[in-house]
């Protein structure tokens, strides 16, 4: 008895069609996968930051001493001291270069009290932003009785759209 021989395998024009149907899976997907990890990586510095800030804060209450939070370039310090020109550094966090974090000028630095509240008199208010797309950036805001908040991403602390990466 004479057997006939089954293929086995793909032929090369199924090869190809599976090869086509995944290019454009590709390229439909890659692109909402880089705005997520833009995205996550925006979130990952705005509540790094956060961080940094009520870290800051309890450990000016704990050690009964005035710490304060200063930017230099890219680089946000928590010091030991009420001046930027200390050298107690006691932690740090460099932004992503493609990430701003913008505050303004007369907020800067931020300065927590042994009680935990803050020096000035008005609320600091930083925004982080992916380049100047505001849309997809956050607000943060430093009370002065200390309490720090991330907003909602697009959000102002009024609850209003983010339209601008720079503070008012």
């Amino acid at each position: 008895m004479v057997r006939i021989k089954q293929n086995q395998g793909f032929t090369l024009i199924e090869l190809m069609i599976t090869v086509v149907i995944l290019g454009i899976f590709a390229a439909i997907a890659v692109p909402s996968f880089t705005s997520f990890v833009n995205n996550n990586r925006l979130q990952s510095v705005s509540n790094e930051l956060a961080s940094l800030l009520l870290y800051a804060r309890s450990s000016a209450a704990q050690n009964n001493t005035a710490h304060i939070v200063c930017l230099s370039g890219d680089t946000w310090t928590v010091k030991r001291a009420s001046l930027c020109s200390s050298t107690n550094d006691i932690r740090s966090m460099t932004s992503p270069s493609n990430i701003t974090i913008t505050a303004s000028a007369s907020l800067m630095p931020i300065i927590f009290n042994p009680n935990g509240t803050t020096a000035t008199t008005t609320n600091p208010r930083l925004i982080i932003c992916n380049g100047t797309d505001a849309a997809s950036g956050y607000t943060l805001t430093v009370k002065t009785t200390g309490q720090i908040r991330v907003w909602n991403k697009g959000k102002t602390d009024l609850g209003a759209a983010l339209t601008s990466c720079t503070p008012s």
